[in-house]
């Protein structure tokens, strides 16, 4: 009897120690388990921060590159046009443009846009009031929008400052909206209509996808334009010199996109809100005071 009772007390002792044991090896597995979750966290924190830093690298080298492509882009483009200008025979006149005598005598030393009569303008371009020049294009929604702020800025201000339109657009297709929107303003233009038809581009620009060429003609009809002195400037190119001229003068600059706004001798890239544009002006005003 006292043998079996030893027996059992040795069997109940061993399997308090395989209860314990197996505890303990329970909780140093539950432990090796958390380290290893830490582990793992860590791990991933290091391995996104790589990925991050190697993304934001990737994102900076992109915009270096897509920059020195778009600038050597617009530098391109005073040779396109010119080249097809020498292909067709056509030369630009130096005795009617300014310009063109400007820059032979300093290509290199431009540092505001030139005041001319040849470009599109609101008000008087007196030397006493503040200049405001806008490089734009007619295949940009934004600039649509910005030419409406500097028209009602100018509104408030018609007294005291001078706005004068400057071409910028896309030389890469001389077919396409872009361009030819600039020569069918310039045209506008010769008959003392290019504001109300510029608006009329920005507007209904869209329907140059299926009208094409004739989307021009009919605005100028609803512009109340005389449509055979239009239709004979279109088939000229007399305002591609113009357009020309102001594409070569924002290279000479350094604008580098669009809208691109001189105010006196301050320049903006983007957008300028009315606010905005109006607290620029009333600095340049005490300026002068």
């Amino acid at each position: 009897m006292n043998k079996s009772k030893q027996k059992e007390g040795i069997k109940e002792t061993k399997k308090t120690k395989n209860i314990a044991k197996n505890k303990t090896t329970k909780k140093i597995v539950k432990k090796e388990v958390v380290e290893s979750k830490k582990e793992i966290i860590k791990n991933k924190k290091d391995y996104f921060g790589v990925i991050f830093v190697s993304v934001s690298v990737l994102m900076f080298l992109v915009l270096v590159f897509s920059l020195a492509w778009f600038k050597n882009s617009l530098f391109l483009a005073k040779d396109m046009i010119e080249i097809e200008k020498i292909e067709n025979g056509s030369k630009i006149s130096q005795a009617s443009d300014p310009f063109l005598n400007m820059q032979n005598q300093n290509n290199e030393d431009l540092g505001s846009p030139i005041t001319s009569n040849l470009d599109p303008f609101l008000g008087e371009n007196s030397s006493k009031k503040i200049k405001i020049f806008y490089f734009a294009d007619f295949n940009c929604s934004f600039c649509f929008e910005q030419v409406q702020i500097i028209k009602n800025v100018f509104n408030k201000y018609q007294d005291k400052i001078a706005v004068t339109w400057k071409d910028y657009p896309d030389t890469k297709d001389k077919k396409g909206f872009s361009y030819q929107a600039a020569r069918a303003a310039r045209c506008a233009q010769e008959q003392n209509n290019f504001w109300a038809y510029s608006d009329l581009l920005y507007k209904e620009g869209e329907k140059f996808s299926t009208l094409n060429s004739d989307l021009f003609l009919v605005l100028a009809g609803k512009a109340g334009l005389n449509l055979d002195s239009f239709l004979s400037c279109m088939n000229e190119n007399n305002v591609d010199n113009l357009i020309l001229n102001n594409i070569i003068e924002a290279e000479n600059l350094g604008v580098l996109g669009i809208p691109y706004i001189y105010i006196n001798d301050r320049d903006f890239l983007g957008n300028l809100d009315q606010d905005e544009l109006e607290e620029i002006v009333e600095n340049e005003l005490r300026k002068n005071e």
